[in-house]
């Protein structure tokens, strides 16, 4: 995995323009493509603020500096390589192990005099590594989405903030979702493209029931019928469609893979 990182050095900083660009701007560009389709924002290669480097477009591996006695968080397996004065110890997960995480969390320590650095990547191939700030509040999650993050980020269970019975049992999420918020910045991980819409107050989007990654609080999350019967059974997208519509500016997160039948 490592050799498709764009062979950079280990703890070198990656000569990139995604380096070091705020949240607030052009989060989620990528180096060659298109930056959106419409009005969707893709997600591609991320950028990532202050200390984090994004090596790789296929495997993403994301490259982070942890100055004397800084603390960085992440799933278990996610570790890719570390510095020699990093120190990994192994932590109960609590109640976020029935948000899809593991049992355990790994908690990252540099106990060394001078700056160290931190290799993390995805446990799923193809994956998307992508940010969310929690300043900008709490982001309701597929189940398993997080995957590294400071430690001040809160990971918990929720039960699925549908509109309806029928989306909860519809809508492609199970009824128990991940809750990301708390402070500082959470690395999410999806397979696939993921694209990002910015709904305004009233707008609806309708999308596939089980691509949707993730959405804010002030999304309404409900489903609908696709259409005839002939197309529930013969159009390939089920029997229903998500409508998420927002009661708030909000945001909504989707991915899909097209080469492959599995979904995330």
């Amino acid at each position: 995995m490592l050799s498709d990182t764009d062979s950079v050095p280990v703890g070198q900083p990656v000569d990139s323009p995604t380096v070091g660009v705020p949240l607030g701007g052009n989060a989620g560009a990528i180096q060659t493509g298109p930056t959106s389709i419409g009005n969707f924002s893709v997600m591609g290669r991320t950028i990532l603020p202050g200390n984090f480097n994004v090596a790789g477009d296929r495997y993403s591996v994301v490259n982070t500096i942890l100055q004397p006695g800084e603390s960085y968080e992440a799933e278990s397996g996610a570790m890719m390589y570390m510095s020699n004065e990093m120190h990994m110890e192994a932590a109960f997960g609590g109640c976020r192990m029935f948000s899809g995480e593991g049992i355990a969390k790994l908690k990252f320590t540099n106990r060394g005099s001078e700056a160290g650095y931190l290799g993390i990547t995805a446990n799923m191939p193809m994956a998307i590594i992508f940010p969310w700030d929690t300043s900008q509040g709490t982001l309701n999650c597929k189940r398993g989405a997080w995957l590294a993050g400071d430690a001040g980020v809160r990971v918990m269970p929720k039960i699925l903030p549908a509109a309806s019975a029928a989306a909860c049992c519809c809508g492609g999420m199970p009824p128990l979702i991940q809750e990301v918020n708390g402070q500082g910045i959470a690395l999410l991980n999806a397979g696939g493209t993921v694209v990002k819409r910015e709904l305004s107050a009233g707008e609806t989007l309708l999308v596939d029931s089980d691509a949707v990654v993730g959405f804010t609080d002030g999304i309404r999350y409900d489903v609908r019928q696709v259409g005839s019967p002939l197309a529930c059974m013969c159009g390939g997208e089920g029997s229903s469609t998500q409508s998420s519509r927002a009661l708030a500016p909000s945001t909504c997160s989707r991915s899909r893979t097209r080469s492959s039948s599995r979904r995330w």
